[in-house]
C-alpha cells in the first residue's frame, strides 16, 4: 500500500538530537498510518541505537534500519529504495520540523502536481541564536522548472543552497530518474543531488509555512575539515 509520505532520517552518533527531531515528526497531522519515518542507523557508537528501539515501542511508523558506518548517502540512498511514500522528504538528525505542518503541505504538493517542494529553512546556532531563514513568501503560488529554482536557492539571503534536507521530492520523479547520492563523498553529496534533481524537473514550488528548523551543530560534517579535503573538492 503507497503512503502519502516518507521521511528519511540517517543517524550517527545523534543520541543528544534524535528524540526532538522524531517527536517533532510524530506530532504531525496526517495519520500515523499514512506516513513513515525511516531511520537509517549508520554506525552510531554511543546510544543511539537504544533511544530509536525505545521509540519504536512508542510508534508504529518508525521504521528502523541498522548499517554498518558508510556514510550518510549510503545511508539516504537505502532510505529512498525502501520508501512506500508518494513523496520523499530528507531531515537531518540534528534539526527539527514544526510540528502539525506536514497536512497541507502534501495537499500542495498533490494540487499542482509538483516534482519538488522547498520548504521554509531557519537556522538556529546551538543555544538558540538565530541566525535568519529562507523567506518564500513572494514565491508563493508561483510553479517554475528547476534551472529557474535552482537560481532562486542561490540568491544573496538564501540559507544553505546545497541542502537536500527540508524538501519535499516526488518519489516517482527520483526513482524514475534513478537518482540516487553519490556514495563515500564525504561533503557537498547534497548539492550534487539537488543539483542533479533541478536539472531534471520540470515543476517545482516554494512554501512560505514555517516547517524546517536547523541547528548548528559544531560536530557535523559541514562544521568539520571535510571541505578543505581533496576528496571533497
Amino acid at each position: 500500500q503507497e503512503l502519502s509520505l516518507s521521511i528519511i532520517v540517517p543517524v550517527f552518533n545523534s543520541e543528544r538530537f534524535i528524540e526532538k527531531c522524531l517527536k517533532s515528526l510524530f506530532e504531525q497531522d496526517i495519520p500515523e498510518e499514512d506516513y513513515e519515518i525511516i531511520v537509517i542507523n549508520d554506525g552510531s557508537v554511543d546510544q543511539s541505537w537504544e533511544v530509536l528501539l525505545r521509540l519504536r515501542n512508542e510508534f508504529k511508523n518508525l521504521i528502523l534500519i541498522n548499517q554498518e558506518n558508510k556514510g550518510v548517502s549510503t545511508a539516504r540512498n537505502r532510505g529512498i529504495l525502501s520508501a512506500k511514500g508518494r513523496y520523499i522528504l530528507f531531515i537531518d538528525s540534528d534539526d527539527y520540523v514544526v510540528t502539525k505542518s506536514l497536512g497541507r503541505l502534501i495537499e500542495k504538493a498533490d494540487r499542482d502536481s509538483l516534482d519538488v517542494l522547498f520548504l521554509s529553512f531557519s537556522v538556529y546556532d546551538s543555544k538558540g541564536i538565530f541566525y535568519g531563514q529562507n523567506d518564500y513568501s513572494h514565491l508563493e503560488g508561483k510553479i517554475v522548472d528547476g534551472l529557474k529554482a535552482y537560481q532562486i536557492t542561490r540568491g544573496k539571503k538564501e540559507k544553505d543552497p546545497d541542502r537536500s534536507v527540508g524538501i519535499i521530492y516526488k518519489k516517482a520523479f527520483i526513482q524514475g530518474h534513478c537518482l540516487l547520492f553519490l556514495n563515500d563523498v564525504p561533503y557537498l553529496e547534497d548539492g550534487h543531488f539537488v543539483g542533479k534533481v533541478l536539472c531534471l524537473s520540470d515543476c517545482c514550488a516554494f512554501s512560505k509555512d514555517p516547517f524546517y528548523v536547523h541547528i548548528i551543530n559544531p560536530g557535523s560534517a559541514s562544521n568539520s575539515n571535510l571541505y578543505n579535503s581533496i576528496k571533497a573538492r
